[in-house]
């Protein structure tokens, strides 16, 4: 199994809601292309477009994931995805993760949220740094 640093991106909830509750469906994003699961990307800039924003601070999770053995759909997505793929058709022992390619940046998508925890908190601002001239 790999572990990796992911950027998680959360709009519905503040970063205190998150935290108070890690377990079950509450990192668990909805209506994406790969329908319901908890989704991780590579490149923060992907994450940027999703974040969670409040006044002008914008904040997002830098998670450690487990990946595990993953099926790589590349740029092809599955809407009605509610587990992972089976690893062989008609067996009953599936991939632990999904991977895929949107936006600009490799995603992953886990099904299981105790395969994932926020490590960081990353909370910045897009506002100019005002000089003391």
């Amino acid at each position: 199994f790999f572990l990796f640093f992911f950027f998680f991106f959360f709009k519905q909830k503040t970063a205190y809601e998150m935290l108070r509750s890690l377990v079950g469906s509450e990192m668990c994003i909805r209506d994406r292309s790969w329908d319901t699961g908890t989704y991780f990307a590579v490149n923060a800039a992907y994450s940027a477009n999703y974040v969670h924003v409040k006044g002008n601070v914008s904040q997002m999770f830098l998670a450690d994931v487990i990946v595990g053995n993953y099926y790589d759909f590349g740029r092809t997505s599955n809407p009605q995805l509610i587990y992972p793929p089976e690893v062989k058709q008609g067996e009953a022992q599936r991939f632990d993760s999904v991977k895929a390619h949107t936006g600009g940046s490799d995603i992953y998508i886990i099904y299981n949220e105790g395969m994932a925890y926020p490590t960081y908190l990353i909370s910045y601002s897009n506002s100019p740094i005002l000089s003391a001239n």
